[in-house]
């Protein structure tokens, strides 16, 4: 038969003398005795530690909670009958956040977890959702609050609020749904405005003949100057290349090929150097990252797509996310239809390929 439970001996001596005063709080996560009593484990090692003491009256005089230090022992008052203690399941970082997160709606918890079980989220928001999102237990908080048979009242509110959540059916997808609802609007519209920038602006770089002139006659003065190299003969550049005009210095102290391109200009024609009046949308496209709107616009196809998966999984999340759902769905396929074949990367790059005509 297999061995009964070690002795309460060694590590497993929890007795303690009694405290003359009251400790601040140790926040730890306790074993309960069925982890650790019959199991192989550090706790239930036979090992000596009868010898091992404490200095409690220092222990005390260090950590006396703020209530008792400089109380002497005689002048402490004794509870009071009927005191109720809050019970505490969640860490202790967690439970202080979850209640500065609370305190900002002054509304009792239990109305709070109604309406996010009911998916009323736009007194919300979708930033206070993704905050809560962040704030949501760890598996063994969950597993101990939906443990808990206690009574509830003496939970404080971040645990009491935490117990209401944590029991609202497929609570964490649901969560999800209701933030990518609140967000998708906004984001959509962000996303519309910045293509439809990059749109315009490469509209005005493909039809400003003045620019074009005027990158032509880069492109001869380049093929000229490497005229029998491997640069030469060229039939376009790349528009960084036009950063470095500068950097090509002349013989004359203080000028640059920059300067003799745009005296070339002026000698044609001077109205060519007023191509930037016609490309008023290029300075707000230029703080736009190409890339990074094409990288938003896939992310929120594929939040979607996921929350599109929950709703057919769990029958609890359909009846507040159908609707969205089908809405979003044909939005996102429009969108995608109109934007994409206008996107930058199909027409204002052509003139990083061979965008200009040959060279005589």
């Amino acid at each position: 038969p297999p061995p009964g439970p070690p002795p309460a001996s060694g590590l497993l001596r929890r007795s303690a003398p009694a405290r003359r005063s009251q400790l601040r709080r140790f926040n730890w996560d306790a074993l309960p005795q069925h982890r650790v009593v019959g199991r192989q484990n550090i706790w239930t090692a036979q090992t000596d530690v009868a010898h091992i003491a404490i200095d409690t009256s220092r222990m005390e005089e260090l950590f006396a909670s703020s209530q008792d230090q400089g109380v002497k022992p005689t002048r402490q008052r004794s509870p009071q009958r009927g005191a109720r203690t809050e019970i505490s399941i969640l860490d202790a970082k967690r439970s202080m956040n979850v209640g500065i997160f609370l305190k900002q709606f002054k509304r009792p918890v239990a109305d709070i977890v109604t309406d996010i079980r009911q998916g009323v989220a736009a007194m919300y928001g979708a930033d206070l959702l993704t905050e809560l999102r962040k704030l949501l237990p760890e598996k063994e908080e969950v597993k101990k609050l939906r443990a808990f048979d206690g009574d509830r009242g003496l939970l404080c509110e971040a645990d009491r609020f935490m117990l209401l959540l944590v029991h609202v059916p497929s609570y964490v997808e649901l969560l999800d749904s209701l933030v990518l609802r609140e967000e998708f609007g906004p984001l959509l519209a962000m996303l519309s405005v910045a293509v439809g920038t990059l749109t315009q602006a490469a509209g005005e770089i493909l039809h400003c003949e003045e620019l074009r002139t005027v990158l032509y006659l880069v492109l001869r003065t380049g093929n000229h100057m490497n005229a029998g190299g491997y640069a030469g003969n060229a039939f376009g550049y790349k528009m960084t290349s036009l950063l470095k005009l500068v950097d090509t210095r002349a013989n004359k102290p203080g000028m640059n090929l920059m300067h003799f391109v745009v005296m070339e200009v002026e000698k044609n024609d001077k109205k060519l150097l007023d191509f930037p009046n016609k490309l008023q949308s290029i300075g707000p496209a230029s703080r736009i990252l190409q890339q990074e709107t094409e990288r938003d616009f896939e992310k929120l196809k594929q939040k979607l797509a996921m929350v599109k998966g929950s709703v057919h999984k769990l029958p609890e999340i359909r009846e507040q996310m159908e609707d969205f759902i089908q809405v979003s769905s044909g939005v996102t396929v429009l969108t995608a239809l109109s934007c994409k074949p206008t996107l930058p990367s199909n027409r204002v790059q052509g003139i990083d390929q061979p965008s200009c005509n040959p060279p005589p």
